[in-house]
């Protein structure tokens, strides 16, 4: 409607005589009265064109207040009775493929889920821990020779899983033995692995984070820690703040709930300096991963307006990162499932590899979007 006005209002003022016309339409004016009409012309044609692009950008799909949240790839359900998962994670050798720690059914063996979304949605090996074991973190490592997964628990021993192949459920040995991480009573853990290291920090809540990497023979190669300002809001994100750098072998980042982050990197002796700084800063529910140059956070509000998927990088390529690009998930906490797609927000445990960005919902439903 809005279209079809603008353009009348265009057709009808052309088709005047305005070279006849003398008649002042604004006496007061210091435009000479014969050049009146042409001026108010020019003016509604900018009028209707205005009108027409309004109409047109409000048709247009974006992140903003009233838009529509995007519509999951996959949906895949990973729980147990009357447990969810507690950490999920990317195997960074098989795209598509990831693997969740699942927590036992009174205090029996914890389970490990390993799955793939290309291949019909299903969970293809699963395989529990030692009795008595109980993790908080899940790492895979990208060693291509042998796929393990990595484990540690709170009081920091540390174990390593073989990937058992096609089959199951079975029972993990470890390999190597457990060992400690020998970072004492330090507060949270976070655990990661890249082509070569296991890496394991703690966030004392207090101002300093402790790390500490293994080879994987458990052999010691590196320790150290680095201070941070004291406060609820400059800790280290609640899960999944440790990540290895994909831009080298050795480097592995930790990201903070005031948009900062450290980059440890396995020189000898290692270093400690400076990474990306995120703005504006991620949600604390939130947790960062990162494909080559990319960093992907949660950003907005799962309960009102825009819930969205942020992704980060630094056009200039120096260490400020900003929003380059935003996936709507959920608007004023009502997200898009699709047919037979049910999931909830807010979303954690965020990854991203170029099948898709990947969360867990509060029930324990992987959610899988296609990549930016």
């Amino acid at each position: 409607m809005r279209r079809m006005l603008a353009l009348a209002i265009v057709v009808s003022l052309l088709s005047m005589n305005v070279s006849g016309c003398s008649t002042p339409v604004d006496t007061g004016s210091s435009i000479p009265a014969q050049s009146q009409p042409i001026y108010t012309l020019l003016a509604l044609v900018g009028l209707g064109i205005a009108i027409t692009a309004f109409h047109h950008h409000s048709e247009q799909p974006h992140n903003g207040s009233g838009a529509i949240p995007q519509t999951p790839i996959s949906v895949i359900p990973l729980r147990l009775t009357n447990a969810v998962p507690v950490d999920l994670t990317l195997d960074p050798n098989f795209t598509g493929n990831f693997g969740a720690l699942l927590a036992g059914n009174s205090g029996g063996a914890w389970l490990v889920d390993l799955g793939d979304i290309t291949t019909n949605n299903t969970v293809t090996v699963q395989y529990a821990l030692p009795a008595g074991y109980q993790p908080t973190g899940l790492a895979i490592d990208a060693n291509t020779s042998v796929d393990h997964e990595w484990f540690v628990d709170a009081s920091g021993t540390a174990e390593g899983c073989a990937n058992p192949g096609i089959g199951g459920p079975t029972t993990c040995t470890p390999s190597p033995a457990p060992f400690s991480d020998t970072l004492g009573s330090c507060g949270t853990r976070y655990i990661s692995a890249d082509a070569t290291h296991v890496f394991i920090a703690c966030d004392s809540g207090a101002g300093t984070v402790a790390w500490v990497a293994f080879d994987f023979n458990a052999n010691k190669t590196g320790s150290g820690s680095y201070t941070y300002t004291a406060g609820p809001a400059k800790g280290l994100y609640a899960a999944d703040a440790v990540f290895a750098n994909g831009q080298a072998i050795s480097q592995f980042l930790l990201f903070h709930k005031d948009g900062t982050s450290h980059e440890v990197v396995l020189t000898t002796p290692p270093t400690t300096g400076a990474g990306p700084t995120l703005n504006p800063i991620p949600l604390d529910i939130g947790n960062a991963s990162i494909t080559g140059v990319d960093i992907y956070a949660y950003n907005g509000a799962p309960t009102s307006g825009s819930y969205s998927i942020a992704r980060y990088d630094s056009p200039s390529g120096g260490l400020s990162f900003t929003i380059q690009m935003l996936l709507l998930v959920a608007e004023n906490g009502v997200p898009n499932p699709g047919p037979g797609r049910t999931f909830g927000v807010p979303l954690t445990h965020l990854h991203a590899d170029s099948s898709g960005v990947y969360g867990l919902d509060p029930s324990g439903t992987l959610v899988v979007f296609r990549v930016f």
